[in-house]
């Protein structure tokens, strides 16, 4: 069946614009080039259902462009289950989705027996921390972080899925000048954990620090960079987020304090160096006012002596 339709209704889903191909053969449905206008973006669809076992089974890769975040993760149990913060993100999607699993009765899919791998593209995207537990747990333990202005901005994520649990591959995010990775996994029940790693420029830790951050330049404050680790677990909807950020700080204070101390030897011996110096130039000067007079005093005793001799002789 080559199909073609401006308006196709699924489930609770339109999809405009519809074309493809449909071969159904030995109790096997292949879908082949569809394409389709959906969340304000276009997908592309190729794969097969079969139901010659008991229990119905499917593959399938989905190309997904451009679709609004929040559309399609209100709408798309799927997406729920791969990416269950996209509920706080705001802006469009770009993603390849490869799939397979059963069916059920009704031929929706049984989450718990998908497995498959996702690559995915943000274009545009912020944060709404306050539509997340867990971003407003985030929030909170961290203050020098505000995620609204967390750069979003072409973020690529790679993850597998399998049994019901989703691994999200590390991936990168930047905050002003502090460089964060995030790597985890959350499972079909909700359940999360997941491990967030900063890089924190030491002037961002300035309250915490004490009067030491003070005694630094504002380069040597950048350039000071403290590592502060995040453990995220509980569930999406009753998170608990802890961090190492007082030992890190604690940490930051001895290098502080260690730095400070070699400054002070350092002075010191630029002190001592300074004043031996000192030394030997008055006694380089001393000598030679002393070396000068034994020299005019030899003068005076030779001349004395010779002068004497040619009186004596003049005499004569």
């Amino acid at each position: 069946i080559n199909a073609a339709a401006d308006n196709v209704l699924y489930d609770n889903l339109t999809l405009k614009n519809v074309k493809g191909t449909l071969t159904i053969k030995d109790q096997k449905a292949t879908i082949k080039n569809l394409s389709s206008e959906l969340f304000g973006g276009t997908l592309g669809l190729t794969g097969e259902v079969s139901t010659k076992e008991d229990t119905p089974v499917f593959n399938m890769t989905l190309k997904v462009n451009a679709f609004d975040i929040a559309s399609s993760f209100k709408e798309l149990q799927l997406f729920q289950f791969l990416t269950p913060l996209a509920s706080a993100v705001n802006g469009k999607l770009n993603s390849d989705i490869s799939l397979s699993g059963n069916l059920k009765d009704d031929l929706t899919p049984n989450l718990s027996s998908l497995s498959g791998s996702v690559l995915g593209e943000l274009l545009n995207a912020s944060f709404s921390s306050e539509k997340s537990p867990l971003l407003q747990s985030f929030d909170q333990q961290l203050n020098f972080i505000n995620l609204k202005d967390l750069d979003l901005k072409n973020l690529k994520t790679a993850l597998d899925f399998n049994d019901g649990r989703v691994s999200v591959k590390p991936f990168n995010l930047k905050y002003q000048d502090i460089d964060i990775e995030v790597a985890g996994t959350h499972g079909l029940d909700k359940s999360l954990a997941y491990a967030a790693k900063l890089n924190v420029p030491a002037k961002y830790l300035g309250k915490d620090a004490g009067n030491l951050l003070a005694q630094l330049s504002e380069k040597e404050a950048s350039e000071t960079i403290v590592p502060v680790n995040v453990d995220l677990g509980g569930s999406f909807t009753s998170p608990s987020v802890k961090t190492d950020l007082k030992s890190a700080v604690a940490n930051l204070t001895q290098q502080l304090a260690a730095r400070q101390k070699d400054k002070l030897v350092d002075k010191g011996k630029d002190a001592l160096t300074d004043l031996l110096d000192k030394d030997k130039n008055k006694d380089s000067t001393t000598a030679k006012k002393e070396g000068g007079a034994v020299k005019d005093a030899a003068k005076n005793v030779l001349g004395n002596l010779f002068k004497k001799k040619k009186d004596s002789t003049n005499q004569q």
